[in-house]
């Protein structure tokens, strides 16, 4: 009998160098563990394993453990200081009896910033893990013992100071402040409603405008009364703008890129905009925007901008690993750029990748390919004031589809980008193309029963092999109008790409793909017992796709609508939506025996590998709620709910397409954007139970693909799989 293997091997046999590799593996690992210390032996006196405190609250309650650890002077080392192997790699952290006495007064004095002004610090206790010795540290619990006493409440929020033209203003501020009367008291939330009140006074002209705060405690009510003190001072406007730093961009080039001109009303926002324009020109380093707000009876206040140029040639090199369930892809980029090219501010931009895709799931005959990308760009950015720019870019890429097959393509596009505001951007041009499978689909083009399969299942003509060529017009309407693109709170945003396919040959394709989508957010307020509102946003998304073949047009299969994924309905792994096929094909391998294949005999054995191949479809909706809770640190706590259809035409959409999930997830904020976790939890649906249809497969030969986590355990499979399905996303980048 034939060995069936499972899942899909889109790649070819990997060298036989995978046993040598693994043995290398492990000496390096030993070689490491023998070269550190345990954490216990790295220093001298105890270590502090664990802060841990009672009294206080749960995770959402404001002053949950890690928000009070976050206020000590004595930090705590944490997971693996008496685990191995862990304990080679922790960094200890020595008991300090100097400022661990002082922690209590950090403590209450924090909880007193957070409206609970009764708060106490009972006591310590220091509990014993590990005792001390001569030859390694000892280890400690610290364990805290706070009363948090009752939370006092915002009573009153007011302003004075403001003329009627301005109480409008005022309103505003407090309809929209961070805090608001009846919450809980937070300083640094009345500080941020005194700077937000600052900042609007500043974009009406009142460019000279004070705000002074007055907190009053009222301890027996529990209760405090805020007043903001304004001094809004003269309305001004712009005066001489000055140019200065530049030494090889011209004035012309910045001025072109400000918002503001002399004589203009003054607006602090318009200020921050400028900058952030002269930023985008990627050729300064640092960029001040400053107003001269020395004498507050001028009513022309001076500009200066000085702006300091930085490298107009840049590399960069990174690394990055992909990793998809089956597939590990390990990389390595670089990108070269100039920004400054001919002293026309013409940006040139060439990028190379290099890695290897191995499927993880092959089992003793693994696969893999190589990854690889060339890419170049260039943008002319001068005409119509520097609103309109020419974008040229070519790339050939070769890559793995959502770890289904692997692919070469070729592709260049010449693209008018008109910035019509700082919001709308609108974008457009050619597009070409030759797309390639280079996965080897076994005797599917054999026969002419094949050859039809190929062009139902591909959307490729038979005369053509596994390839095709596209020749397509795109159009992009983007309409930005969120407070911050990374971390945003408030705000919307909405595309529209449009692609007509043209055919200019007999074999070229025609067709239209429409795809739109928006986003909203807003943030709310959510009350809980004590009347304390948390702060969360509340996201949504609505996306839509169609594609519509003209005349006897396929539409091949990587143009198809596709859901599922980290961006998509996440209780599906990428792509994976709908209905699949499976088409199975024989190979002839040679198996080593024992452990890397480096004792026993081998044998020959011919193993069936399944390819389940998602048909996609031309018609797809999706929808996605999110609420997200700003915790503390950077960390954003969220539950998200997905709702998507996918059909093959409009004829054939109905009920039994539609598709759910929701979960929970975890982002925290870094410098290239939200790093988050995803997990997700769905019913089963039928492309759980198997293929729609099966090509070159014999009897038992087929099986349901793996498609979410429980999949990966042969004992969870089948019969055994619990009645529900499970998928985590581990990524960077907004979800919605």
């Amino acid at each position: 009998m034939p060995d069936a293997r499972p899942g899909r091997d889109v790649l070819p046999p990997a060298s036989s160098g995978r046993a040598a590799a693994f043995r290398w593996l492990a000496l390096v690992l030993l070689a490491l563990a023998a070269a550190c210390s345990p954490a216990r032996k790295k220093v001298d006196g105890n270590i502090v394993r664990r802060v841990k405190f009672e009294g206080n609250g749960w995770m959402l309650s404001g002053n949950n453990d890690l928000q009070l650890r976050s206020q000590m002077g004595q930090e705590q080392t944490g997971f693996g200081t008496v685990l191995w192997p862990f304990i080679y790699t922790v960094k200890p952290e020595v008991f300090d009896a100097e400022e661990f006495y002082k922690d209590a007064w950090r403590l209450e004095v924090w909880y007193a910033h957070h409206g609970w002004f009764d708060a106490e610090v009972k006591g310590w206790e220091l509990q014993r893990i590990r005792r001390l010795t001569e030859n390694r540290a000892g280890i400690l619990d610290i364990h805290g013992y706070v009363e948090p006493g009752p939370a006092s409440l915002l009573r009153t929020l007011t302003i004075d100071g403001l003329d009627a033209n301005l109480r409008v203003l005022g309103n505003s501020v407090l309809r929209n402040s961070p805090i608001r009367e009846g919450d809980q008291f937070d300083l640094e939330l009345v500080q941020q409603t005194q700077e937000l009140l600052r900042n609007r006074l500043h974009n009406l002209s009142r460019a000279y405008a004070q705000v002074t705060s007055d907190i009053d405690v009222d301890a027996d009510e529990h209760a405090v009364d805020v007043t903001l003190h304004v001094e809004p001072g003269i309305a001004a406007k712009y005066g001489e703008i000055t140019i200065e730093g530049n030494e090889v961009i011209p004035d012309l080039f910045i001025e072109q890129n400000l918002t503001i001109a002399t004589g203009e009303a003054y607006s602090l926002d318009k200020l921050k905009e400028s900058q952030r324009r002269l930023f985008e020109m990627s050729t300064f380093s640092i960029v001040t925007v400053r107003p001269d707000l020395s004498d507050p009876t001028a009513d022309l206040i001076p500009i200066t901008v000085r702006v300091t140029e930085s490298k107009f040639r840049s590399l960069r090199v990174g690394a990055g690993l992909d990793y998809d369930g089956f597939l590990v892809a390990p990389r390595v980029t670089m990108r070269l750029r100039h920004v400054n090219l001919f002293h026309q501010l013409m940006q040139a931009e060439i990028g190379a990748r290099a890695g290897l895709a191995y499927d993880v799931s092959a089992g003793e005959t693994p696969t893999s390919i190589p990854t690889w990308g060339l890419s170049t760009t260039l943008t002319y950015p001068r005409i119509a004031k520097q609103r309109v720019a020419l974008e040229f870019q070519a790339e050939v890429v070769q890559d793995v589809y959502s770890g289904l097959w692997a692919y070469r393509r070729p592709e260049a596009q010449l693209h008018a980008v008109w910035k019509v505001n700082d919001d709308i951007q609108i974008r457009g041009g050619p597009h070409v193309e030759q797309y390639a499978f280079l996965t080897d689909f076994g005797s599917i083009q054999d026969t002419e029963r094949q050859e039809a399969a190929q062009a139902r299942l591909f959307g490729i003509e038979a005369s053509e092999g596994f390839q095709y060529q596209l020749t397509a017009l795109d159009q992009y309407i983007t309409w930005d109008w969120r407070n911050d693109p990374v971390r945003t709170t408030r705000g919307s945003y909405y595309q529209l790409h449009l692609r007509e396919a043209i055919p200019l040959t007999a074999q070229g394709y025609a067709f239209l793909r429409v795809n739109a989508e928006a986003r909203r957010f807003v943030p709310v307020r959510l009350r809980r017992a004590g009347r304390t509102g948390f702060p969360v946003v509340l996201v949504g998304k609505l996306r839509g796709e169609v594609v519509q073949p003209f005349g006897d047009s396929l539409v091949p299969l990587p143009e198809r609508a596709f859901l599922g994924g980290a961006n998509s309905i996440r209780g599906f792994r990428q792509s994976q939506v709908g209905p699949y096929e499976t088409l199975c094909t024989r190979d002839e391998v040679t198996r080593g025996g024992g452990l890397f294949g480096l004792f026993g005999e081998s044998e020959s054995a011919t193993e069936t590998t399944l390819y389940h191949l998602p048909t996609g479809g031309n018609l797809a909706a999706e929808t996605s709620a999110e609420l997200r809770y700003n915790w503390v640190y950077g960390i954003v706590l969220a539950s998200f709910v997905d709702v998507g259809i996918l059909a093959p035409n409009w004829e054939e959409l109905g009920t039994d397409d539609i598709r759910y999930s929701g979960g929970i997830g975890l982002r925290y904020d870094t410098l290239i954007g939200p790093l988050r976790f995803d997990l997700s939890f769905r019913p089963l649906f039928p492309e759980d139970e198997g293929p729609s249809r099966s090509r070159l497969c014999r009897d038992g030969e087929e099986e349901p693909r793996r498609a979410d986590f429980f999949d990966n355990f042969s004992g969870l499979r089948g019969e055994g799989h619990p009645p529900f399905g499970m998928v985590f996303f581990f990524t960077i980048g907004e979800s919605i």
